[in-house]
């Protein structure tokens, strides 16, 4: 029987979706959602709850870099340019895993990535837990 969370982004989520979401609020890796278009903006809300800094990017804006160890939630991660996905790859690579990145995308990343539109370095750093939050197979 689905189950909701308070903290979910969508209620009544079936259990397999629900533990995903519990793991990716309590998992202090990288994590990859990809999630439904209309549930994009709740599903950032959701994530900011919590004790440590939150660093959001939006598409369009500046790729700003959180200057102490916290979270950095990524919407749209598609949606970054080949510079900043280099910027990106080298601040990984200087942070050491202090900060967390947690990244959305409503279409998946791989294909994007066979087609050189996105960083094989990045889509690998950014999808140490991959979920499927969108209800839609891959």
């Amino acid at each position: 029987m689905p189950r909701s969370s308070p903290h979910s982004p969508v209620g009544g989520l079936q259990n397999g979706l629900s533990d995903a979401w519990n793991t990716v609020r309590s998992h202090r890796g990288n994590a990859l959602l990809l999630v439904a278009d209309a549930t994009a903006e709740t599903t950032l809300e959701a994530l900011r709850i919590g004790r440590t800094p939150v660093t959001i990017w939006r598409p369009g804006s500046p790729l700003l870099f959180p200057a102490v160890p916290g979270t950095l939630i990524l919407q749209d991660v598609g949606a970054l340019t080949h510079a900043d996905q280099r910027s990106l790859c080298e601040w990984l690579e200087v942070t050491g895993g202090r900060t967390r990145v947690i990244s959305t995308t409503v279409q998946p990343i791989f294909p994007l990535g066979e087609a050189g539109a996105f960083s094989p370095t990045l889509y690998y750093r950014l999808n140490v837990l991959f979920f499927n939050m969108s209800g839609h197979a891959q």
